[in-house]
């Protein structure tokens, strides 16, 4: 058994997963800080068209097809 005794490795291998779960948490705080802000300022420049809604809805530049992209292989 290593110094750690049997559960040694397992417990450092926890505590690694913890971490990186923490640091995911912190980043997906972050971004969804800045699209709240993103959203506000939508809202406050909101002209009166489709805005925030063309957004939502026009395929031509829609935020789930530039993502996608971004993770092709």
């Amino acid at each position: 058994m290593g110094p750690k005794g049997p559960f040694g490795f397992a417990t450092q291998l926890m505590m690694e997963y913890i971490s990186t779960l923490h640091e995911r948490e912190r980043k997906l705080s972050e971004e969804t800080e800045e699209m709240k802000q993103q959203v506000v300022l939508a809202k406050y420049n909101d002209d009166g068209g489709g805005g925030v809604n063309d957004l939502a809805t026009n395929q031509t530049n829609s935020p789930h097809l530039l993502t996608l992209a971004l993770f092709k292989d």
